[in-house]
């Protein structure tokens, strides 16, 4: 995981609630109709808020979208979280960590993936 530099604002506002640590991968989108997408590894969320590193560098308080994963029981569950970016930090790898502050999210059932086997596409023979 990336190391944040001093950056960070030492005498910020503690969170209002805790987050769960989650360390996904995920996808970003940001302003223009959320058509702009990006890789996002989320390290942290909750409702109201997470914080993730990807590759691009948003404006501070521009609008962005978070989708990703996450596990819940035997299952997984689609996390979409609409809101801010509120904070933005630069890294030594070279990733930009940003927290964002949702206004809007919702959590969806995930499709099960189609999965096939080989054989289902083997033709079948009459016995003879």
């Amino acid at each position: 995981m990336p190391e944040a530099l001093s950056t960070r604002h030492n005498g910020r506002t503690p969170r209002a609630d805790s987050r769960v640590a989650l360390n996904r991968g995920g996808t970003v989108s940001y302003q223009a109709q959320f058509s702009n997408r990006h890789i996002a590894f989320v390290r942290d969320f909750n409702l109201r808020g997470a914080f993730f590193y990807s590759k691009f560098r948003p404006d501070l308080n521009s609008e962005i979208e978070v989708v990703f994963t996450v596990p819940e029981a035997a299952t997984y569950r689609r996390f979409v979280g609409r809101g801010m970016v509120v904070r933005i930090e630069e890294t030594r790898s070279g990733l930009t960590g940003i927290a964002a502050r949702f206004s809007q999210c919702e959590v969806v059932a995930e499709a099960a993936p189609s999965v096939r086997s080989f054989a289902d596409g083997w033709p079948t023979t009459a016995a003879g």
